[in-house]
Formats: C-alpha cells, structure tokens, sequence
C-alpha cells in the first residue's frame, strides 16, 4: 500500500513538473503574441492619424477647388459678358464706318495728316503741290471730324479688349492653380486608399493575433484545471501516506510498548526470585522508574 502510494505521487509530482513547464512556456508564447498585439495597435492608431490628417488635407484642398473654380466660373461669366460688349461694338464700329465711309482708322488718319504737314513744313515743293497736299490734309481733317465717334468707339473697344486680355489671364492662372490643387487632393486621396489598404491588412493581423491569444489562454486555462486536480490529487495521497505513516509508527510505538512491558514483568519476576539482573534488566526498570 505504502509502495503504491509512493508510486502514485512520484508520478503525479512529474506530471505536475511537466504541466508547470507547459504553462510557463505557454505564457511566454502568449506574452509574445500579447506584445505583437501591443505593436498592431500602435501601428494601428499611427495609420489612422495619418488616414485623419490626409483627409483634413484633402477636404481643405477640396474647399479651395471649389472656391477656385467658382471664381473662374464667375471670370469665365464676365469674359463672357465683355466679349458680347466687344462684339456690339465691332458692329458699331462697322456701322460708322459705312455711314461716314471711314476706310481707315482714326489714328492711321492723325499719323497721315502729321506726316503730309510735316512735307509741307521741311520740304520746298512747287505752290501747285503744297496746294494739293493742304487739300487732301483738310480732307483727312474732315474725315479725322466725321471719325471723332469712331475714335471713341476704338478707345472704348481697345480699353475692353485689354480688359478681356487681363481676366482670360486671371482665369488661366485660376485654371493651373485649381490643376496644381486637384493633384495636391488626388495625392492626399491616393495617400488615404494606400493607408486604408495598409490598415486592412493590419487589422487582418490583429484579428488573427486576438485568436491566438485565446487559443493559448485557453490552453493555459485547460492546464490550469488539471494542475489544480492533479494537486488536490497530490494533497489527498500525501495526506493517505502521513495517515499511513502515523498508523504504522502508532503500532511500532505500541509494539514496542508490549514488548517493554512483557520484559518488565521479568525482570520484576527475576526481583521477586532474587536472581541475578542483567544490564538490559537494569535499564528496563531504570525506565520504568522514569516513566512513573
């Protein structure tokens, strides 16, 4: 019976060693997937705040497309309107032409009448021909009269055609700068689907580092519950052996106790009869005196 406990709890205490191993190697495995968690979620939260920031730059930039292009729009409307103003004045400016029959231009007409009295005045010519040139200048000068409206009509045309000039180029600068802002956004935009893409493969990783850490928090809570047996197990044999023990040592204690007495009783025997006492009779009635 002895043995056989023995037996048993011998071989309980290497199972207990082996499963107090297996749970310390476990919880190592499970600290490491525990910091690679940790790891996913920083780089997680990172990716986010980037994600965040892309689209606040994005949005912005969205918001200044718009306004830019609602100022074109608004340029475009009034390059639009100016050009219909140009266009009316052309025909005005037809029209003149052809009541007054001004061939040419108000101020081609002030250069030809500048440039035959300046003949007049540095060249020596015939009375003849100096009489012809006055009479085509005060020609001119009824023609330069009769274009007086015309002029106008010119300076008016001339002011809004530069006027036109001006906005197209306000509206080709608004056009490169709504094309640089639309890059600006496509790269923020790119940015986000390029995190969003890294993001998705991390929380793939993170799902499948929470299902490792329940797989092995489960297996430690399995060994955990066998340990538990297995040292109530150990307690229960442990205490079986210690009974065990104190019944034996209890009968060895009584036997010897039997046989102490039995030799007592001889040598009170040999005390009655007088005979000769041996050392082991001394000592046996040394102890019984002590023991009263």
């Amino acid at each position: 019976m002895e043995k056989e406990l023995k037996e048993q709890i011998g071989k309980l205490k290497e199972e207990i060693n082996t499963l107090r191993s297996q749970l310390t190697l476990i919880n190592q495995e499970k600290n490491k997937w525990s910091t690679q968690k940790r790891e996913l979620y920083n780089s997680i939260s990172s990716l986010l705040q980037s994600l965040r920031d892309h689209k606040k730059q994005r949005d912005i930039i969205t918001q200044e497309v718009k306004r830019l292009k609602a100022e074109r729009s608004a340029l475009n409307d009034l390059i639009s309107k100016k050009i219909e103003e140009i266009k009316q004045l052309r025909e005005k400016k037809i029209t003149m032409q052809k009541e007054y029959n001004i061939t040419d231009d108000p101020a081609k007409i002030k250069r030809d009448i500048q440039r035959l009295e300046s003949r007049i005045e540095t060249e020596a010519m015939p009375f003849d021909r100096e009489k012809k040139l006055m009479k085509l200048i005060n020609q001119k000068k009824k023609q330069l009269e009769d274009a007086k409206g015309l002029e106008e009509l010119m300076n008016q045309y001339n002011q809004l055609s530069k006027e036109i000039d001006k906005l197209k180029a306000e509206a080709k600068e608004k056009h490169k700068l709504i094309q640089k802002k639309a890059d600006e956004s496509q790269r923020h935009h790119e940015a986000m689907l390029e995190v969003g893409k890294k993001l998705d493969e991390l929380k793939s990783g993170r799902q499948a580092t929470y299902d490792k850490i329940l797989e092995y928090q489960k297996r430690l809570e399995e060994i955990e519950a066998t340990l538990a047996e297995k040292l109530l197990k150990l307690k229960e044999l442990s205490e079986k052996l210690r009974q065990l023990n104190l019944e034996r040592a209890a009968k060895k204690r009584e036997t010897i106790e039997k046989m102490l007495k039995e030799k007592e009783m001889d040598v009170e025997e040999k005390i009655k009869k007088k005979k000769k006492l041996t050392t082991e009779d001394l000592l046996i009635f040394q102890r019984k005196d002590l023991a009263k």
